[in-house]
């Protein structure tokens, strides 16, 4: 799967990145970012790493779907890809789950390494995160077609003519013109498939679909598309039930994009308070480890739970 392996861009290379701190490489400095020793194994925490992934981050990669387009060849990964090569590539990508061993002073500890944090410095913001929460923000103002286009082939002015404004009205039209992405100077996944026999190359694609990142050509994939009921006549009500599906599908996307990056409490703390539905986080969490207890005693359906507290001046 070298070719999946592409098509994720590193987090580090200078067009992804947008704010870093910037960190010393010596803790007696004083400035030193211990999350190298939280997510890696090494002497500096006496090869036991604190944080691993959760059950349903590796449940939630394995079940999505890898789509291969060779000039309209359509293929999919088997699912019995060995390694957690299967699913969604990112995860694999930077997580090693202990495959191999450390062997220190004859005792062999478990080796985990996970790229995200494998740099001295701490990496804040990057280009992936704007777009998500660009899709976020479109798909509650009432775009979920929008939103989806971020998730599936990417954007540019050619995805927005071709594939977003012809299903909105007239007036919902005049909004778009707030949005330039130049095909000139932008390529969706879609163009730079029509222009070059790879459609992943870096050199002709450089807005691609998130969901692409990990998942392959998902234009192509009929495993992954707008959401649609037919039993909805209704023009108002199948728009807010695509909203609630878009919306799952940004949420997973959240979750399968920034794993280990610290966002998954406040993304899905943003989405509950949407909904004004604090079951729906509860739920969320205590499914991290699958079917087995998630280990959280609070009660996670009563908001105050969801922040710290201090003497009455900090939290909810």
């Amino acid at each position: 799967m070298t070719f999946g392996s592409e098509v994720e861009m590193s987090t580090t290379i200078d067009n992804e990145l947008i704010t870093m701190i910037p960190m010393d490489s010596i803790p007696s400095e004083g400035h030193y970012s211990q999350l190298r020793n939280i997510f890696n194994t090494s002497s500096q925490n006496n090869y036991q790493p604190s944080l691993v992934p959760s059950n349903q981050i590796i449940n939630l990669s394995e079940s999505q779907v890898y789509c291969y387009n060779d000039l309209g060849d359509v293929r999919y990964a088997p699912k019995t890809f060995k390694y957690n090569m299967n699913g969604d590539l990112r995860l694999s990508r930077i997580w090693n789950n202990g495959r191999t061993a450390i062997n220190v002073d004859g005792t062999r500890y478990p080796n985990q390494s996970i790229g995200k944090h494998s740099t001295k410095h701490v990496h804040v913001y990057r280009r992936t995160l704007v777009y998500l929460r660009l899709a976020e923000a479109l798909n509650r103002a009432g775009y979920p077609r929008y939103a989806f286009q971020i998730l599936s082939s990417g954007v540019n002015t050619d995805v927005l003519q071709d594939s977003i404004i012809p299903h909105y009205r007239a007036d919902s039209v005049k909004i778009m013109d707030n949005f330039n992405f130049p095909g000139t100077r932008l390529s969706s996944l879609t163009s730079g498939y029509v222009a070059n026999s790879n459609p992943y190359s870096r050199f002709s694609v450089n807005t691609i679909g998130i969901h692409s990142r990990g998942c392959g050509f998902t234009p192509a994939n009929e495993y992954y598309q707008m959401p649609y009921n037919p039993d909805i006549k209704d023009p108002a009500q199948q728009l807010a039930w695509q909203q609630e599906k878009v919306e799952e599908m940004i949420i997973d996307e959240e979750a399968l994009e920034f794993a280990f990056e610290g966002y998954r409490f406040y993304d899905l703390l943003r989405v509950a308070l949407r909904r004004n539905d604090p079951t729906w986080l509860a739920n969320k969490i205590q499914r991290r480890n699958g079917n087995a207890p998630s280990g959280v005693s609070a009660d996670l359906t009563d908001q105050r739970n969801w922040f710290l507290h201090w003497k009455g001046r900090i939290g909810y």
